[in-house]
């Protein structure tokens, strides 16, 4: 059950070394790919048997495909987007909030053409249309709240902080992961030269 996840976090890490590479440069490219290779939550997400990893692929298509149609809004390209953004949507709930993120990033991105912001921003709400039928059971699952395995409704705020603190050092990396990363790295920009 876990493999399709961790295939995800592989694509996911192919993924963004194109979007740095697109966006900047190759060496852009293989530092964001080795830091989400090296980052302990990316592993522990790619070993669970949960969505993460796929929606994760899928916002980072979104970026690819909404980059390319900015600079080119063709209907191919606004098709992918609405796609990708719909099948992302279907995936994980995380993607509303990316989705809205989005649409108001087009909306104030300067040199942007009118037309062409009006053009994303309606894929990008046509894109949420398949997912209004989930609608009912996202309200039903908002109201029903998150239930944490160690703590008891309602928390304390030392339960919050506690929470708070576990999270933010699960995000630093591990030693092993960083000198594993640090040597690719080293590693790539030699063959890049």
């Amino acid at each position: 059950m876990k493999l399709p996840a961790f295939a995800f976090s592989l694509i996911l890490i192919w993924l963004t070394y194109e979007l740095g590479r697109k966006l900047h440069s190759p060496r852009i490219g293989l530092c964001a790919a080795f830091m989400l290779a090296a980052a302990p939550v990316s592993t522990f997400i790619s070993l669970e048997a949960r969505a993460y990893t796929l929606a994760a692929c899928l916002c980072t298509l979104i970026i690819f495909v909404y980059e390319r149609a900015c600079e080119k809004p063709a209907l191919r390209n606004l098709l992918l987007l609405a796609l990708a953004a719909a099948a992302a949507l279907y995936v994980h709930y995380t993607a509303i909030p990316f989705l809205a993120a989005i649409g108001i990033i087009t909306a104030v991105r300067p040199k942007l053409v009118q037309a062409t912001r009006l053009r994303i921003v309606l894929t990008l709400a046509a894109s949420a249309l398949p997912f209004a039928a989930w609608m009912p059971s996202f309200i039903a699952q908002t109201r029903a709240g998150m239930s944490f395995q160690s703590f008891q409704a309602p928390l304390t705020a030392m339960d919050m902080a506690r929470l708070f603190l576990t999270d933010i050092i699960s995000l630093l990396p591990d030693p092993p992961a960083v000198g594993i990363a640090i040597i690719c790295l080293l590693a790539s920009f030699v063959l890049i030269r």
